[in-house]
C-alpha cells in the first residue's frame, strides 16, 4: 500500500504485533492478517504478502452465508479482545462529526430534502449522546463484509489503516449498516439478509459481555445515516438516496422511541 504522506508504519507495526500474536498462519481458528512484508519508505509504501480468497459480502447471499455471518463475529470479537496500543482515538463525538459534515454537504445539494436531512441529523445526535462512557477497546473502524476474505476455513481480515480505540459496538453497528445498504441497493429488500445479520450480532453477543445492543443498534443508525452522503458520491447509487433517507428516518425514530420508555 502506497500512501501520499508517507508509509503507513504504525499499521505495518499492529499487523506485525497481531501476525506474531493470535492472527498468525497457525491461528487454531483460522482467523488471520495478511503477512506484514516489511516497509519501503523511500517509496512510501509498506508490503504486505498476498492472500487468496473471496469477499465475505457475496458469500453471504450463498448457502454458507448464516455460518460466515457468524464467523465474521468471531474475527472481530477476537480483535476486540487484543491489547494492542492504538495511537488514535475515535469518540462517538468524531462519528457525529463526521457525519454531520457529510450530511450537510448532502442537505446543501439536495435542497428539497434539507429539512428531512436536518431533522435527522438532529435525531442521530440525540442517539449518540447515549453512547458517552461506552466501554473502550481496539477497533477497526471501517469493519465490513469486503473486510474480510474467505479461503476455506481460513478468514483473512483486512485494512486495519483506519485502528483506533474506541467503543466496539461501533465495528459491530457498521457491519450491520452495511449489509442494510447492500440488501437496499441489490435486492431493494433490507430483510433480505436480515437471518445474516442476526446471526453476526448474537454470535458477536455471545462473545462480548462489555458490548449491548441498544449501543449496536444505535451505531448501525449512525452508520446507515452515513450511506446517505456515500450514495451521492457513487452516480450509480444515487437513486438510492431517498429509499436510504426513508429508511434511515425510520430507524432513528425507532430507537428515539425505544430510549423513552
Amino acid at each position: 500500500k502506497v500512501r501520499a504522506r508517507g508509509a503507513d508504519t504504525s499499521t505495518h507495526r499492529l499487523l506485525s504485533h497481531l501476525w506474531t500474536g493470535s492472527f498468525g498462519p497457525d491461528a487454531d481458528d483460522g482467523i488471520t492478517v495478511p503477512e506484514p512484508v516489511g516497509v519501503l519508505a523511500d517509496l512510501q509504501m509498506v508490503v504486505q504478502r498476498r492472500v487468496p480468497g473471496e469477499a465475505l459480502t457475496c458469500l453471504l447471499e450463498g448457502s454458507r452465508g448464516y455460518p460466515l455471518a457468524r464467523r465474521a463475529a468471531e474475527a472481530i470479537a477476537k480483535l476486540h479482545r487484543q491489547a494492542v496500543p492504538a495511537h488514535r482515538q475515535h469518540s462517538v463525538d468524531d462519528e457525529i462529526r463526521i457525519l454531520r459534515e457529510r450530511l450537510v454537504m448532502v442537505a446543501d445539494s439536495l435542497p428539497h430534502w434539507q429539512t428531512r436531512i436536518t431533522a435527522l441529523l438532529d435525531g442521530c445526535e440525540r442517539i449518540a449522546a447515549s453512547l458517552h462512557d461506552a466501554p473502550s477497546s481496539g477497533i477497526h473502524r471501517d469493519f465490513y463484509p469486503d473486510q474480510i476474505l474467505v479461503d476455506g476455513d481460513r478468514l483473512y481480515l483486512l485494512d486495519l489503516d483506519l485502528y483506533s480505540n474506541g467503543d466496539p459496538a461501533l465495528d459491530v453497528g457498521n457491519f450491520m449498516a452495511h449489509l442494510d445498504e447492500y440488501s437496499l441497493r441489490r435486492f431493494a429488500d433490507t430483510e433480505r439478509l436480515a437471518d445474516r445479520k442476526s446471526a453476526f450480532v448474537e454470535r458477536y453477543l455471545e462473545l462480548s459481555t462489555r458490548t449491548t445492543r441498544g449501543a449496536i443498534d444505535a451505531y448501525a443508525a449512525l452508520s446507515l445515516a452515513r450511506h446517505i452522503a456515500i450514495s451521492q458520491q457513487f452516480s450509480e447509487r444515487r437513486p438510492l438516496t431517498g429509499a436510504l433517507l426513508d429508511l434511515c428516518e425510520e430507524r432513528v425514530l425507532r430507537l428515539l422511541c425505544v430510549g423513552r420508555h
